[in-house]
C-alpha cells in the first residue's frame, strides 16, 4: 500500500511540475498599440486572439507561447482608417490574414516577478526575433500575461516610407488565459 501511495505521489508532483496548458480567452485579453501620425498619438487595438500557452513559473524550460491574431479585427474607432489599414500597402490582410507571436525560450528575469519572452512575430509573410518582460499574475482559473514592447514597422513593409508617420510602434499585450 505504501508503495502505491509513493508512485501515485512521484506522479503526481511530476505532472505539477510539468508545464501546465492554457488558451487564451478573447473576452477579457486585449492587445493594443499607439503610433504617432502628423506628431497625434493613434491608437488601435486587436481582438480575436487564439493559440495556446504552456508556462509553469517554476519549471520555464517547458514553457511556450503560441498565438495569432486575425488582421481583419483591427479598430482605431475609425472605419475608413481601418478598412486603409488592411488594404496592400499596409497589412494587406487579403495575403496575409494572421499575426504570428511565438516563443523560442522563456526566462526568469532579473526585475523580481517578472519573465523574459524570446521568440518571434510574424507580419505580412516577415519574421523578426523579438525579447521582451512580461508578467504572469494567476487569474481565474489560469493566468494574465502582461507585456509591451516596440516594433519598427517599416521591418513588416507596413505603411511604406513616410515621413508623417512614425516607424516605431508601441505594442501591449493583456492575455487572459484558462486551464486547457
Amino acid at each position: 500500500m505504501r508503495s502505491y501511495l509513493l508512485i501515485i505521489s512521484l506522479l503526481f508532483s511530476t505532472y505539477l511540475v510539468k508545464a501546465q496548458q492554457y488558451l487564451p480567452v478573447d473576452k477579457g485579453s486585449n492587445i493594443t498599440f499607439s503610433i504617432k501620425n502628423f506628431g497625434f498619438w493613434v491608437e488601435g487595438s486587436f481582438t480575436g486572439v487564439r493559440g495556446f500557452i504552456q508556462f509553469n513559473p517554476n519549471k520555464l524550460g517547458n514553457s511556450r507561447f503560441e498565438m495569432t491574431i486575425e488582421v481583419t479585427s483591427i479598430n482605431t474607432d475609425n472605419k475608413k482608417r481601418d478598412r486603409h489599414l488592411k488594404e496592400k500597402d499596409y497589412f494587406y490582410s487579403e495575403k496575409y490574414p494572421t499575426i504570428y507571436l511565438t516563443s523560442t525560450t522563456i526566462s526568469r528575469s532579473n526585475s523580481d516577478g517578472f519573465y523574459v519572452f524570446e521568440g518571434e512575430v510574424y507580419i505580412r509573410g516577415i519574421s523578426k526575433k523579438i525579447s521582451f518582460e512580461f508578467s504572469a499574475k494567476p487569474a481565474i482559473s489560469g493566468y494574465l500575461f502582461h507585456g509591451e514592447f516596440k516594433l519598427n514597422r517599416s521591418d513588416f513593409r507596413v505603411g511604406g516610407s513616410s515621413i508623417t508617420l512614425s516607424d516605431q510602434v508601441n505594442i501591449s499585450l493583456n492575455i487572459l488565459t484558462i486551464k486547457k
